[in-house]
This record gives structure tokens, sequence and C-alpha cells, in this order.
């Protein structure tokens, strides 16, 4: 009797019988399945690719296994050879076994006896993260951190060992602070972590992390099992911040046959390299090495390099977001994205209860396991294909639509609901918060009238009628070197935008002064670029100087990411606040940004703060992320303390590349801004660009909780002018 992985034997459904497999398709006697998980994320080139299965075959016909115990062959040191040619950095020494998690223990014996054969005692503590799945072994489950797997380790109590941290940079310098002295690894599945829920997280995280455990003499082991082979969007996480260990397994024989390899430095090997026997690495599995496993291995990394792979991966995330936009659902708490991998979170696991058979009845396999349903698709898979499998996705969470209360049962209904919403609205005004340990799902599907309208009355009596009104000038343009993919400015998209240096004195002053007399509070001058730095910063200062001696407008400033020594000066200079846009989620911030990171707008953001300024943040919508990103970001900036938040409409240029993403409806529009409001509700919520996507240029976003605008232009759209939006705004009932 075969006793099957991960399930009570006793009450299983039976398995499928899969009678044969070519591509992405598992034959079946009930039809063919598209195979969305690539047998547990492996099977990343397809069943029964010629070419892997011609190289095995030829080797079989030679010898199918040699122990390395005293002997050797040429499959494994080929394998061996172009692995080291092939990974980044001194990843050059290889130390195969025959699956992901013991190559896991044996990433863990060196880095144990990596210190012992140095002398350095006391070195017994593995840091690992929350959450993380490092494979099922003993050691590998206590650096896992998942208790639905691993709840066999309760019977040997905590171990103290054993550390695990969230993906946060705080929790990560304060471990370190704490117990570095007992370190001797911190393990990690870099980016994007698998059975432990498919969570995603910043680079920002691992370049600290590399940073600390330089700082501290502690091996940083990244387990890549999962995500090598271009799982994430990039060939391996390694190639961005490189290991002292990688452990390698899955996609190395492209699913044919179980292998793995751990791949050390050359310090870490020559912590080992000793006339001293006892300085030996004692560990040899049977298969180590195989040369079936090491001929499939050396086929994968030629066709992975040949067929550029990683521009399939590429292509497979851009279809899965346009698939995924504006996808919600009030059961859906949220949806990630990276690389070749999609995972819905639900806040219920019982809300997946039976999916499995509803995607096999429209041909697709899938497993979905506690409250994630994911996929992870060989990159084989076709457009048309990939499509069926997130359709299937989708359609599982509309199926019953169909199944509606009675109409009047639904009036009553939708009535409570709007009393609950009204009665939420008062308790704000009372001085009730929400943050992120409330359910804000119910905001994403609510009734839009009754969600705006109290939206307003929060506004009115936390905010005021008093309307800011704020002008805007482009002190410098293009050619920054920045990847902002919404952004025209960039000098790394094709966008037709008008550049310059930074704008004379005398040209800034005279727009000052004619937004001033047309009624204008605040007057901002933004520049292009990274940071605004040299001569021209210098020109900026000098340019403050003459504004506030000879302007009464409160003076603001956005000028990338400054330094507190800048940001000093251009307070002396006479600004009183700086803009920073978090733009985005945190986890969707590197979906729209690789050349800085979301830790690196905080950062500024808290520097400014700390020196004195007020600090205007908020972001853009409508650069397909998801509900629930909107929801963070809102959530984020209530965190911060931000009491100026600008709401951008993405409003898509041509040569960028969002330029082909649809424009946002008037009434997603107006439920964002709500949304903001019941979550930030003392805050100026402040309309920015993409008000010319709303009617009566966006009479009814002030109707739904916006308490502040930008106005005049915008820095590459068209905005509104200002005698125009004091017209609106008075009639309106509004202070301007």
């Amino acid at each position: 009797m075969i006793w099957y992985p991960y399930t009570q034997m006793k009450t299983m459904e039976d398995p499928i019988q899969v009678t044969d497999a070519h591509g992405v398709i598992l034959e079946t006697p009930e039809g063919p399945l598209i195979d969305s998980i690539s047998s547990w994320w492996s099977n990343d080139f397809g069943y029964a690719h010629p070419e892997i299965t011609a190289a095995i075959t030829e080797q079989a016909e030679h010898f199918s296994h040699i122990m390395l115990g005293g002997l050797t062959h040429a499959p494994v040191q080929r394998l061996a050879e172009r692995l080291a040619e092939w990974l980044p950095g001194d990843l050059d020494y290889c130390f195969f076994s025959d699956s992901g998690s013991v190559a896991i223990e044996v990433a863990l014996k060196m880095a144990l006896q990596y210190y012992m054969n140095r002398g350095i005692k006391g070195r017994t503590a593995v840091l690992s993260l929350e959450n993380s799945y490092h494979g099922d072994t003993f050691q590998a489950m206590k650096a896992g951190d998942d208790e639905d797997y691993h709840f066999v380790l309760e019977a040997y109590g905590p171990d103290p060992d054993f550390i695990h941290i969230p993906t946060e940079i705080d929790a990560l310098e304060e471990a370190f602070r704490k117990y570095h002295d007992r370190l001797n690894c911190f393990i990690v599945e870099p980016l994007l972590q698998g059975a432990g829920g498919l969570r995603m997280y910043d680079i920002s995280f691992l370049e600290r992390a590399r940073q600390l455990c330089d700082q501290y003499d502690v091996l940083l082991i990244f387990d890549e099992v999962a995500t090598g082979f271009g799982r994430t969007g990039h060939r391996f996480v390694s190639d961005l911040v490189l290991p002292d260990i990688l452990v390698l397994g899955k996609a190395l024989t492209g699913g044919y046959l179980g292998h793995a390899a751990t791949v050390a430095r050359k310090h870490v090997f020559d912590a080992f390299y000793d006339d001293d026997p006892d300085k030996a690495l004692m560990h040899g599995p049977t298969f180590m090495g195989n040369p079936l496993a090491a001929s499939a291995a050396l086929k994968v990394i030629e066709i992975f390099d040949r067929d550029d792979y990683l521009a399939r991966v590429r292509r497979i995330e851009e279809v899965t977001r346009r698939e995924m936009e504006g996808f919600s659902d009030p059961r859906v708490r949220e949806v990630r994205i990276m690389g070749a991998c999609v995972c819905i979170e639900v806040y219920d696991e019982a809300d997946l209860a039976g999916f499995a058979a509803f995607a096999r009845e429209r041909g697709v396999f899938n497993r979905p396991f506690l409250q994630y349903l994911y996929a992870m698709v060989p990159y084989v898979i076709s457009e048309e294909q990939l499509v069926t499998v997130l359709d299937t996705m989708k359609a599982w969470f509309r199926r019953d639509q169909m199944d509606r209360p009675a109409e009047g049962s639904s009036n009553r209904d939708a009535e409570g609901r709007s009393g609950q919403i009204s009665r939420l609205a008062d308790e704000i005004i009372r001085g009730r918060r929400l943050s992120r340990n409330d359910d804000l799902s119910w905001m994403i599907s609510c009734d839009l009238e009754a969600l705006c309208g109290a939206a307003d009355r929060i506004r009115h009596a936390l905010a005021g009628d008093k309307v800011d009104l704020c002008t805007i000038i482009n002190g410098k343009a293009g050619r920054c070197s920045e990847d902002c993919k919404f952004c025209a400015q960039s000098a790394r998209h094709p966008s037709e935008c008008e550049t310059y240096s930074f704008l004379d004195a005398d040209a800034i002053l005279a727009e000052a002064k004619a937004n001033e007399a047309e009624g204008v509070d605040r007057f901002a001058v933004v520049t292009a670029g990274r940071a605004l730095k040299g001569e021209e910063f210098e020109q900026a200062l000098a340019a403050y100087r003459r504004l506030r001696e000879e302007t009464g407008l409160d003076l603001c400033a956005s000028m990338g990411l400054l330094t507190k020594e800048q940001l000093i000066q251009l307070k002396e200079a006479g600004i009183t606040r700086y803009h920073e846009n978090i733009e985005t989620s945190r986890r969707n911030f590197p979906n729209i940004c690789t050349t800085h990171t979301y830790d690196d707008k905080i950062q500024v953001i808290r520097t400014a703060q700390e020196i004195g300024l007020s600090v205007c943040s908020g972001g853009i919508i409508g650069m397909g992320e998801t509900w629930e990103d909107r929801i963070d970001m809102a959530v984020s900036l209530a965190e911060l303390g931000i009491r100026s938040i600008p709401i951008n409409a993405l409003m898509p240029i041509a040569g960028t590349p969002l330029e082909d993403l649809p424009r946002l409806s008037e009434d997603e529009i107006r439920r964002t801004v709500a949304i903001f409001r019941f979550i930030v509700p003392e805050a100026d919520i402040r309309l920015a660009a993409g008000r010319a996507l709303c009617s009566d240029h966006g009479a009814a976003l002030f109707c739904s909780g916006a308490s502040s605008t930008i106005t005049g232009n915008m820095l590459t759209t068209t905005g509104t002018t200002i005698r125009g939006d004091r017209r609106l705004l008075k009639e309106l009932g509004r202070q301007v």
C-alpha cells in the first residue's frame, strides 16, 4: 500500500490516475488536465521534454549510478564545473544530495561545523523566518516555521537554538543585536516563501541581511530549492544578493529525478580543507551526484540559457498581472504575484473547500492548501493555457453569484449594511481609528453611495471645509535614472518627455507669484531624478530663499531621496513640508520600481519628520495593484502619521511600461478616496493627477472624502485651472 504525503490516509480522496504526460498536460482517464503547480514546483520545462529525456537515456546506456565514495564520473564533474561557471560570485563548491530537504540538512551542518573547524565555540543557533519551510527532515523542520506541517516537533518543546523573525528590517536588526554571538547562519527562502504561504517580500530585507551577516560573521544561506531557475522572475535571487551557501533542487533536473546541490563559497570550503581529518564534512547520501540526474541537470542549464526561459517567466508574469487586474472578492485577503507565481490568499480556508474538484471539471489540476489558492505553472505553458488556469481561479469566487437572496431580503440586508457603515463613521468621528487588526475587506464591495456619504461626513467633522489649494512646478524634467513604470520622465522608457536642467529662479518665482495671486495656498518645486544634488541643489536652495522672502505661500519640495543634511538645508531655506510618495503597498512596490526600494522612501519620510518637517505622501492607483494593496497603502500612511495624502489616478502615458493599462472608472476612484478617508480620517486627502477621468473635474470625489487638491497642471499630464477649481469648490460649499 502506498502511504501518500500530507494527508490522512483514512479519509483521503482517491488520487487522480495519470496515464501519460507531455508539456503541461497530465493525461488521465477522465481527460487531460493542465498542471498548474508543476509537480510541486519542479517541472518547469514540461513533461517528456525530448532533450532532457535523451540526455538521461544516453547516460543510462553506460551506467545509471556510481557512488562518489572513492569513485567519480564525468557527468557529475561536468555539472560541478558548469555550476561553478554559471552561479554568481565564488559559489564554486558543490556538495550533491538527493533532495532539497537533505541539501538543507547539509547546509545547516556546514554552517555549524564551519565555526567548529575555526575553533569558535557557542555558534549553535540558527536564525530563520516566520512562516518558512525548508523541508521535512528534522533540522530542516526546526529551521522552518510551519506548525501545520511540522506539529510533530511539539513533542520536543521549543528549541532555543532556532529563532524565527518576520520579514521586517527592524526585527532583523534586533535579532542580530541580540543573538549575533550565538548564530552560525541565517537561512531564508529569498523573496518568495513557498509552503509557508507563498509570502513575498522586498529585496531590501536581503540586502540588509547580507550587511549584518558580514558585520557579525554569520553565514547567509539561501534556500532556492523553489525560487531558483527563474521562479521569482530572477534567474536566482543569489544574482541580486550573494549568499555564503546556496541550496538548489526541484527544477535542477527539470523535475525528472530527485537531486539537489548545496553550493558553498570559497571561505566556507576553506574552513573544511585541512590536513586534519576531523575537519572533513562527514556526510554522504548514497545517490549524491547520480549520473542520470547530473546529465539531466546539465541539459536543463543548457536549455534555460539557450531558449531564454527568463523571457518566458516575464511573459507569464505580464499575462498574470493583466488577467488578475481588478480581481477582488470579500473572501480574498490578498492577491500576490511574483515571476511565475500567483497566490490568492483567503481569510478562511473553508472558502477553498471543493476547489480542486471544481478545477478538474474545467481541465485544470490544482492543489490549494490551507487558505492559499496558487499557481506555479511550467514555463512552457501557452498563454491560452495560462489564462484558463487564471480564469478557473477567478471563476471559483464567482460561482455563487447566481445564489442571491430574495429581493426584499437583499434590500433589507443593504439597508443594514448602510446602517453599519454610518455607525462606524460615527465611531471614527468620536475617536476610533482603524488598523491592520481590523477586517477592512468589506470596503471593497459595500454599497458605494453609503461608503462615500459616510466618508464625506468624516471629512466634514475631522478635516473641515477649508480646501488647501496646492500648485507644483516641474523644476527639472526628464532624464531620470530610476525605472518607475508609471513615469514618462524615466530615461529607461522610450516616452516623449520634455527635458531640461533646473529652472532659473526667476521663472520659479514668477510662477509662484502668479499662483498666489489666484488664491493658491501652497507651492512646491518638483524635480526629476533619484535625488537633486550638487549645483542644482544649491540653485533650489537659492530659489526657496527668494520664495520665502517674496511670497506668503506655504512652501513644499519634492526632490527625491535626499539626505538628512539636504532636508535640513531645505528647511532652513523656507520649506515646511517635504513630499515623498510611497506610491503603492510594500508588497506591490517591487512590481513598480526596482532601482530604489520602498524602505528607501520610508527612510526619507522618517528623516523629514525627525527634523520637524511635515510630510506629504500618497501614491498612484490604477497600476495593476489589488484593492488590498490600496488598503495596505492607506494603513501604512496612517501608521506613518501622514497628514497630507495625494491620490493620483494613473493616466497611462505612451512609451511607459504601463501605457496599455485601462483607465480607472470614476466609481473606482471614488471608492478609493472614501476608503482612505475612513482609514486616515484627519488627513488632507488631496486629489492629484487623474481628475480628468471623472465628470465635472471630480466634483463627486470632493463629496466622497477628498478635502484638498493639487490644482493647475501636473508634471507630465494636464490638470485643471486654479480659477475653475475655486469656482467648483465654492459651488460645493467649501472654503477657498
